[in-house]
């Protein structure tokens, strides 16, 4: 399972398009709302990993980063992934 968090975007839409072209399991995670709690955010994104079983975590630089040190998964940013042009 590979679990994606980021905002709709052209970048989620081709990082999920690979993921089911190679034949894994996605999971879109929820981005944070401006109403709630950062902690709050972190504690059910990782409850939420934790139930998908996921062994990836792929998204955006500035969401990712926040889970690096908590996670025992690797969490990379999609733009690391893309080849140059």
């Amino acid at each position: 399972v590979v679990a994606l968090l980021g905002p709709t975007s052209p970048a989620l839409c081709r990082t999920a398009a690979a993921i089911w072209s190679l034949g894994a399991t996605l999971t879109v995670l929820p981005t944070p709302s401006r109403l709630g709690s950062l902690e709050g955010f972190l504690m059910d994104t990782l409850n939420k990993l934790v139930q998908s079983q996921a062994g990836l975590l792929l998204g955006e630089a500035s969401m990712v980063e926040a889970f690096r040190e908590m996670l025992s998964i690797p969490a990379l940013d999609w733009d690391a992934l893309e080849a140059p042009v």
